[in-house]
């Protein structure tokens, strides 16, 4: 399996050393694409100091910041190994990620666990205790995915859009299927459901070989306003794809209703933060059916803030999985590059 790591990178100086490392130390990785998104530090200097020397590494510096879709869509069109895997430049591979995947046949995406660490319980420490699943592979289907990604109250996020798979370079462009410039929030959402709308074969699986580094300010974890409409818009996209089964369908609509209520609340929010609770609540008036939903939702949220999360700790050293597993772990400790 020879792989193409592509990393979208702005402003990573920071971090951007170890997401290389731990791409260069993939037996299987035999390109590393790093596109710098206009940065204002020294991230290109710095991914550049990462190079093993082994010829494997390219790092292209943008004139201009289009956000990550552009930056990754660039990175995919200057690599030209048969499969490419996503690293974000704050993120890091563990070793052997790629091993899991050697026995698989007949996919087109295949996914690993991902293992979520708060940024401030990280700090510098080389080493993490790392939990190794089952290596089975389970198939999702359009259905599943979309549905995966409707977040439920009191329990912590395992949205499948988070995960980054292997894609395999063939189905991308046979399907002409490459990120929506512009768009850089629900990115990952909107590619891998139009691959499966496309009929990809994706296979996800309980091993952890994807460390991602939980930031507080971060768009995923506090998205904007405008980001649940691109998701609303996402979903209007999607639904018009040929060939949907109605189950998909039914699923496209729920996750875009939750969308769009989650925009109305927003909006609300923003109003009364900006103008005042006196406009908010005319704006709510409006629909008496949004007035009792954003009410509702406004006392969810301030329930959800103050209530432990099902499965979660307040320990913010606490390592999180993506994908929750009833089978057996064995636990490993993993060094890391400290820089």
């Amino acid at each position: 399996m020879n792989i193409a790591v592509i990393i979208a990178s702005y402003n990573a100086s920071s971090t951007i050393f170890r997401a290389v490392s731990s791409a260069l130390n993939q037996e299987e990785v035999v390109e590393v694409i790093v596109v710098d998104d206009a940065s204002m530090d020294d991230t290109v200097t710095v991914a550049r100091a990462a190079d093993d020397l082994s010829g494997r590494l390219k790092v292209l510096q943008l004139a201009e910041n289009r956000g990550c879709s552009h930056a990754r869509n660039v990175a995919i069109e200057n690599s030209s190994a048969p499969y490419i895997a996503v690293l974000d430049s704050d993120d890091f591979f563990l070793p052997n990620r790629f091993k899991v995947f050697e026995n698989l046949t007949n996919w087109d995406l295949v996914a690993d666990n991902i293992c979520f660490v708060p940024e401030h319980g990280f700090g510098d420490r080389t080493e993490l205790n790392i939990q190794q699943f089952d290596p089975s592979f389970t198939k999702i289907s359009l259905e599943d995915f979309i549905t995966s990604n409707i977040s439920r109250m009191f329990r912590p996020k395992a949205e499948l859009g988070f995960l980054k798979p292997v894609m395999r370079r063939q189905f991308l462009d046979d399907h002409a299927v490459r990120y929506i410039e512009g768009v850089n929030f629900g990115e990952d959402y909107d590619l891998y459901s139009r691959c499966l709308g496309h009929g990809a074969r994706f296979y996800v699986t309980n091993q952890c070989g994807y460390v991602a580094i939980e930031r507080t300010n971060s768009l995923s974890s506090t998205p904007k306003t405008h980001a649940h409409l691109v998701l609303v818009q996402i979903d209007d996209a999607l639904i018009e794809m040929p060939n949907l089964q109605s189950q998909d369908i039914k699923a496209i609509g729920r996750h875009r209703e939750h969308s769009a209520r989650k925009y109305r609340l927003r909006t609300v929010l923003d109003i009364k933060k900006g103008r005042g609770l006196r406009t908010a609540l005319k704006k709510m008036l409006t629909s008496p059916v949004h007035f009792i939903e954003i009410s509702t939702d406004i006392l969810m949220d301030k329930a959800s803030a103050i209530l432990p999360k099902r499965n979660g700790s307040s320990d913010t050293r606490q390592l999180r999985y993506l994908l929750n597993s009833n089978r057996s772990a064995q636990t490993q400790t993993v060094s890391l590059d400290a820089r």
